[in-house]
């Protein structure tokens, strides 16, 4: 490896010295003889907890990160201050950037450092790490302060929440998948249109790679559609407390049938034929995006009308809400946890993801209605039989559409991945990318330019910049709700709440199913049966493969998504509201209540009691 190193110009220690120089290093003595005084050796793995967006440099009794790709504030300080200078410190950044440029691999690197900053690779171990891109709160400030501003800027510094793609997208998007969503027009306006609603733009952003829906705009269009806001947010932002100056939107004055049904199965339809009709090709064209949007426009439409038929039902029977959503999900044949659906999808939508076959063990049979009908009072029975049955059926084929949708979007996410990689080996054939996977790192424009071969200079230090960025933006943990115009601050807004929420005993939840439970959260790591699981979103592959566990435990789980039809149907405790909910319980000691999710242990607040 250093033979390859020093064929490249790098510099290398003589091999007396070297050699005497590991020999050393191992005996943990100083720097040979024959080196300057005040020689200092360095040692730098290609990572820092398994994300590789940093290098992580040992000197003496100090540690530091190095961002990769990054030279003028890319030093962050981890113990004890670096013997060191920061200009010497990113002049290693450098050398370890080019040695594994010039090996192809991570490398664990030994750096004799001279008085005058002469850098000499004394040790190169090629090794393999697994790319970790989850959120890491232990890494200071990952990005650096320009970085921050790659994201561009709302016209109007708009309340933003990215609660609305939880369950739909993966935490932190592929550079390919933040690059598709910034070129898409605003999603939702169409649909606010259709109310003559007054909204700002734009309706969605990508801020540090994480999806964004202009929240301000949603509840203003919400707002001309009558339909009630405080039931929204209780869905999608669980910790917010969201109250309108006027007065309250109550169901009496709830307009049903304000999307007609019809225009939606038209709207399907129509999608239907878009995404059979897309060839190859027509990726790399402007319009392949249409059915993006579609798609999104049309789970807003149902939710917004599901919201309205189970509020509609609460009142005509006089209810509790969560009975109203046990009953509209276990009386529905076609729940594909009760018929066994198999379906193509990926983990979470994105184009870096692969589509993978989810197949559902039917489970149990659906309640008749007549059982839903008989527990009601005699009186509710005799009046309004009929409604609660015809919004009961109404409900249900909304969910059946919001089922036909998924499939839509697995089918379209299949197709657009399959044009992807067709490009992908075309280019990797022509020797314009190195691996199938470096198209993810370029956006379509770029992949339409270099399929033309009109995109090829500086490409290589391009593809290794923007391989550390997204390893570094997936480190950095993001509000759940920000001002576009905050985004600087987030390093102290994600401090100041992480600091806030652990120093928190109780994390009060929106529950269903509650109960009496003690044990160890677990992340999500496939069949958690019997255990209690947490993770940020559960997905529906997720949910396939998940088992029967004890308690859900997540960040939000909207009354329409498939978590929520998950546990009702089984009966299985689900707990929602906990920002960062993975973050904070897995691996610890967790008591369940009906309202809370409890830390115990050596903070245990009932051993006060």
């Amino acid at each position: 490896m250093l033979d390859q190193l020093k064929a490249a110009g790098m510099q290398i220690l003589a091999p007396a010295t070297n050699t005497e120089l590991i020999d050393l290093l191992i005996d943990g003595e100083s720097t040979p003889s024959d080196l300057p005084e005040g020689t200092l050796v360095c040692h730098i793995l290609p990572h820092y907890r398994g994300n590789a967006g940093f290098f992580h440099l040992f000197c003496e009794s100090s540690e530091c990160l190095l961002l990769k790709s990054c030279y003028g504030d890319g030093v962050r300080y981890l113990k004890a201050a670096m013997p060191l200078s920061e200009s010497i410190l990113i002049e290693l950044s450098k050398a370890a950037l080019q040695a594994e440029g010039i090996a192809k691999s991570p490398l664990s690197l030994w750096a004799a450092v001279t008085p005058d900053g002469a850098i000499y690779i004394a040790k190169a171990t090629a090794i393999n790490i697994d790319h970790i891109l989850n959120i890491d709160p232990q890494i200071p400030r990952p990005l650096m302060a320009a970085e921050y501003d790659y994201n561009g800027s709302a016209a109007v510094d708009s309340l933003m929440s990215r609660s609305l793609f939880n369950t739909v997208l993966p935490e932190c998007l592929s550079f390919m998948g933040a690059a598709l969503l910034k070129q898409y027009p605003d999603i939702l306006h169409p649909y606010f249109l259709a109310f003559e609603a007054k909204v700002q733009s734009p309706s969605q952003q990508v801020l540090s790679g994480r999806a964004y829906m202009n929240i301000s705009g949603v509840l203003s269009a919400m707002k001309e559609a009558k339909t009630d806001r405080k039931a929204f947010a209780a869905s999608f932002m669980p910790w917010q407390k969201i109250f309108d100056k006027d007065k309250p939107v109550t169901p009496e004055l709830f307009s049903i049938e304000f999307i007609p049904m019809e225009e939606v199965l038209g709207f399907v339809d129509t999608l239907k034929q878009q995404i059979e009709s897309a060839g190859g090709y027509s990726f790399l064209e402007e319009n392949y995006t249409e059915p993006v949007i579609h798609l999104t426009m049309l789970q807003m439409m149902l939710y917004f009308i599901f919201q309205e038929q189970w509020l509609y039902l609460a009142r005509l029977t006089g209810c509790d809400k969560a009975d109203i959503l046990r009953w509209i999900y276990k009386t529905r044949a076609n729940s594909p946890f009760f018929t066994g659906a198999s379906l193509d999808l990926p983990l979470f939508f994105d184009p870096v993801l692969e589509s993978h076959k989810v197949s559902i063990k039917p489970a149990g049979k659906p309640l008749s209605t007549d059982e839903l009908i008989a527990s009601l009072p005699a009186f509710t029975r005799l009046r309004n039989k009929k409604k609660i049955l015809s919004m009961l059926a109404a409900a249900q084929q909304v969910l059946d559409t919001r089922d036909t949708v998924t499939a839509l979007a697995g089918e379209y996410h299949k197709k657009s991945r399959g044009f992807i990689m067709e490009n992908a080996s075309y280019l990797k054939d022509k020797g314009r990318v190195e691996s199938l996977d470096e198209v993810f790192m370029v956006d379509k424009k770029e992949l339409r330019r270099l399929v033309h071969d009109t995109y090829y200079a500086g490409l290589r230090q391009i593809l290794e910049y923007r391989q550390s960025y997204q390893s570094r933006i997936a480190a950095q943990p993001m509000p759940y709700e920000m001002y576009v115009g905050d985004i600087r601050h987030v390093p102290r807004i994600i401090e100041e709440q992480l600091a806030k929420f652990e120093a928190q005993l109780f994390y009060p939840c929106s529950t269903y199913n509650a109960t009496e439970l003690e044990g160890e959260a677990k992340a999500y790591n496939g069949d958690m049966t019997g255990q209690i699981c947490c993770a940020r979103a559960f997905s529906l592959p997720m949910l396939a493969k998940i088992g029967r566990p004890a308690a859900l435990i997540t960040d939000i789980a909207p009354i329409f998504s498939y978590v929520t039809e998950f546990a009702l149907l089984y009966d299985i405790p689900l707990y929602s509201g906990i920002r960062y909910s993975e973050l904070l319980l897995a691996g610890k000691q967790v008591k369940l209540t009906t309202e809370t999710v409890a830390l115990v242990g050596e903070s245990d607040p009932y051993a006060l009691i």
